[in-house]
């Protein structure tokens, strides 16, 4: 039975999950249905229409399937062909477009083929309309048939790439969402968002760089045929003819057209994010594995020495290079922090006055041991380095032994440094780190802290501490 087709139209409507199966079938075809743009399995479509019609009562059923029968869809200009021979149906291509635009995540994204067309329909009609023997007068036929087809493709590329953003901003926002998501990370959704990552990637290549370069004014292209500027050699045209309304017609397109810039540019900063986000992770992944692979290549050199005792990797191994210039920072934090004034608490002078000299011992005995030293009485080129700090450490205690300072001193830090500076071989901040607790165990100056943060850049490095103010005991 024959069925109106706006009644048709609106059974199709009423039914559009089932349609949009056909549209996702049409987008992303399988196996032997590479057909073409908007060729369907007869069969395929035929047991979709059976199983609407077995989920709805028997009369509103059997008017669904008469409604949406081949036969009927045909009369009523749903299809551009169908063939039960070949067992394939065609949809005609303005109701392919309808459905897809019913859901924004269906709309085809324009690749650079696609606005490379637009581009050369915008370049055909700038050579009609600039074509000598055009007689450019109104009523003269051809010259209206030209202008009303010069509106028709320039609303056309308009529809084009508005349709274009919707589709960009829907895909945009649905790979955010699982991006963006706080669930817990499993197999699955560690891959989920890996592919949602790889279509961040594919949007911003493929589909958004060549929508802001189609939009750009200042766009170079080889044959000099810039979309916006040939819009506006039609708006020249038509104002040097002597035709106001029309060029205030495509100068309101024009703008209308630039005006997506502002969107697609929108789009481009949210997937922009991920891809910042991802390429350092990447970096931070690669450094991590770096550092590691070299701590495992320095523990496999140091246990496979022959030495059962060696446990541990010593500190002047290069692989602690990168990490030299945070040594002593530890204990200058643990001073800074600290509240106590031991010069005006006798009950731990005693522990502090044992404290400094065991520590000072202990570092001439390091530098008197007979390890650091060959038969010859030098340095054994194995322990240099450590021979070497050892020694600065030596210098250090000698050079602060007649520090002397005469009044307040505001900034202890600033002063040490100036003095370390001139008195000191090979001077550096952490030999300042170092200092200031040896200072404050000689006895003779008494310190309070500030509620200031003061910097001191020196030899590449800086060193942030809190302020403290010096004066004799």
């Amino acid at each position: 039975m024959a069925v109106s087709p706006d009644k048709t139209l609106i059974l199709i409507l009423q039914h559009k999950a089932a349609y949009l199966d056909f549209v996702d079938l049409i987008d992303n075809p399988e196996g032997d249905m590479l057909l073409g743009d908007t060729q369907i399995p007869i069969p395929f479509y035929n047991r979709k229409i059976s199983a609407l019609a077995q989920n709805i009562g028997r009369v509103d059923g059997r008017r669904l399937v008469d409604a949406l029968s081949l036969e009927n869809l045909h009369r009523n200009g749903f299809l551009l062909d169908w063939n039960r021979k070949d067992g394939y149906l065609t949809l005609k291509p303005w109701l392919v477009e309808m459905l897809r635009h019913l859901d924004n995540s269906r709309l085809k994204e324009l690749t650079d083929k696609d606005l490379e067309n637009l581009r050369s329909q915008l370049a055909n009609m700038v050579d009609l309309l600039q074509a000598p023997g055009l007689i450019m007068a109104r009523g003269h036929p051809d010259f209206a048939e030209l202008v009303a087809r010069m509106f028709k493709t320039l609303n056309e590329v308009d529809d084009d790439l508005q349709k274009n953003i919707y589709s960009l901003s829907s895909q945009s926002k649905q790979l955010s969402s699982i991006l963006d998501s706080q669930d817990v990370i499993t197999l699955d959704r560690a891959q989920q968002m890996r592919e949602a990552l790889e279509s961040v990637y594919v949007l911003q290549e493929r589909h958004i760089k060549p929508m802001l370069q189609f939009i750009d004014e200042q766009q170079d292209y080889k044959d000099r045929k810039n979309p916006i500027a040939m819009i506006q050699r039609l708006e020249s045209r038509m104002q040097g003819c002597g035709f106001p309304e029309y060029t205030s017609r495509l100068v309101n397109i024009r703008i209308r057209i630039l005006s997506h810039g502002k969107k697609i540019k929108e789009i481009s900063r949210l997937l922009r994010r991920y891809i910042r986000q991802d390429k350092d992770e990447r970096v931070r992944y690669n450094k991590i594995e770096g550092a590691f692979n070299g701590l495992l290549s320095a523990c496999r050199e140091t246990l496979r020495d022959g030495n059962q005792r060696t446990r541990f990797i010593p500190l002047t191994h290069p692989v602690f290079d990168s990490g030299q210039s945070l040594f002593g920072l530890k204990s200058h934090s643990q001073t800074a922090r600290t509240r106590l004034s031991w010069q005006q608490d006798g009950q731990y002078a005693g522990y502090l006055h044992e404290k400094v000299r065991a520590y000072q011992e202990g570092v001439r005995k390091r530098i008197n041991k007979p390890q650091y030293l060959t038969a010859t009485g030098e340095v054994d080129p194995l322990n240099k380095e450590r021979a070497r700090r050892t020694m600065q450490v030596q210098r250090l205690v000698e050079a602060l032994e007649i520090f002397t300072y005469q009044g307040p001193v505001a900034d202890t830090h600033t002063v040490v440094h100036e003095y370390l500076e001139v008195v000191l071989e090979n001077y550096w901040l952490g030999d300042l780190v170092e200092s200031i607790p040896l200072i404050k165990s000689s006895n003779q100056f008494v310190f309070s802290y500030q509620r200031t943060m003061q910097e001191i850049e020196y030899g590449g490095y800086c060193l942030r501490y809190l302020t403290c103010m010096m004066e004799p005991a």
